[in-house]
């Protein structure tokens, strides 16, 4: 807790940079210049290892011991929900959250329908933010997920 007042409450999420830094700062500045909101961030897995990619056996464990991001979501009880993550990890929002459906906007931003107990959570998908900029969409998606964002706190 105090490593997250720090980084977030305390301004230290300023020095970072990156591609997932600067677009979450991004998001959260513009929808903020018309809606007075408040944005954290998460992870989809809780337990991971330094590195690309993911390890079955920790994967395992975590939906063994460590399966909290319902409860999380219980707690924060958030309006939108944003997943920076692409396809690959569709399977762990399904695992850690409920099964959803997906509606493409485009080829690189989704609208997902949760299908339970979020159905009434706002929810879009698009790549991790460096997959973005490979592909040269950053600027024109992360647009496109501001204007969304603002609809949805409305």
């Amino acid at each position: 807790m105090d490593r997250y007042e720090i980084f977030y409450l305390n301004n230290g999420i300023k020095s970072y940079r990156g591609p997932f830094w600067n677009e979450f700062k991004r998001i959260r500045r513009e929808v903020n210049k018309t809606h007075n909101s408040f944005f954290i961030w998460n992870n989809i897995n809780k337990i991971g290892r330094i590195g690309k990619g993911n390890v079955q056996q920790i994967n395992k464990l975590q939906f063994k011991y460590f399966n909290i991001v319902k409860d999380e979501l219980k707690i924060l009880k958030p309006r939108v929900l944003v997943f920076l993550t692409g396809d690959d990890y569709d399977h762990f929002i399904r695992k850690n959250i409920e099964d959803f459906s997906e509606c493409k906007i485009d080829d690189c931003l989704s609208e997902l329908k949760f299908s339970n107990e979020f159905a009434h959570l706002k929810a879009y998908k698009t790549f991790h933010p460096n997959a973005l900029y490979h592909k040269g969409k950053n600027r024109i998606v992360i647009n496109q997920l501001i204007e969304l964002i603002k609809k949805s706190c409305i």
